[in-house]
């Protein structure tokens, strides 16, 4: 009983050491955030200039010009870039988390796999939940519910179907309708993949569903924007060799992917 009391106790004060430390970053964010603002300001005498290594000349200081070292990336620096973000100072760090595990990356990836084969739950789920579709999770578990051995998509399109069997009652009409624009919409972006040049496919994307306006309106936008243009960059390398369409191009930012 003592040794459990013992783990109990040691538990709670890791977990306090943990919150207290990720409390600890965000007031170190807005101190730094605060610095680097002060850095910027070109405001009279306070303008601060580096010596550019190019030109020999000083010139005004620029984001780029600016590093935070850390002694470890963990649990410091996703929470640096959020504070940094809230500010809006771009910045991007090192974490060896990598450039497909970003948030955008991941929903555009989703979105280019539901295209391609819309019988895949992982992505349709992370599709359907994102700023895109805007599915909520109590609208998901219902889709989920109506057949659990199923794929979500076979279950959108029973939903939305006229099969008298189906009791339409028990979705509501909001459901009903995200389902049929779902659908919609699906069935129109898979139709210019067909012949869509796939880098031009992936910015029509990105327009089509005003997600490259959303990301850039997040903390950290500018640097989300960037990702996704070198996503875009990516399919433009690919155009290039004798591969092509979609399902080639998902196999081919996988290989990326796995080579890091």
């Amino acid at each position: 009983k003592n040794y459990e009391n013992a783990i109990k106790e040691d538990g709670n004060s890791l977990e306090e050491s943990d919150e207290e430390e990720l409390e600890n970053v965000n007031l170190e964010g807005r101190v730094i955030a605060r610095r680097i603002k002060e850095l910027m300001s070109n405001s009279g005498d306070k303008t601060f200039k580096v010596l550019d290594k190019e030109t020999g000349e000083y010139r005004n200081l620029k984001y780029k010009d600016i590093v935070i070292l850390l002694r470890a990336t963990k649990n410091w620096a996703d929470n640096l870039l959020d504070e940094l973000g809230e500010e809006g100072i771009p910045a991007y760090a090192d974490t060896g988390s990598g450039y497909f595990e970003s948030i955008e990356i991941r929903t555009i990836m989703s979105l280019l796999k539901v295209i391609d084969n819309p019988m895949q739950d992982v992505p349709m789920i992370a599709l359907l939940r994102s700023p895109i579709m805007a599915f909520s999770a109590e609208e998901l578990s219902d889709i989920r519910l109506f057949n659990k051995d199923d794929y979500f998509y076979n279950n959108i399109l029973k939903i939305v179907s006229d099969d008298e069997e189906i009791d339409s009652t028990l979705f509501s009409e909001g459901l009903i309708r995200k389902c049929n624009k779902f659908l919609e919409r699906l069935n129109e972006w898979r139709d210019k993949s067909l012949y869509m040049a796939i880098d031009e496919f992936i910015w029509y994307l990105y327009m089509d569903t005003a997600y490259y306006g959303y990301v850039g309106a997040m903390p950290n936008g500018v640097l989300r924007q960037a990702n996704l243009k070198i996503l875009f960059q990516r399919a433009k390398q690919f155009e290039q060799t004798s591969f092509k369409g979609l399902f080639n191009f998902i196999n081919f930012i996988n290989k990326l992917r796995k080579s890091s």
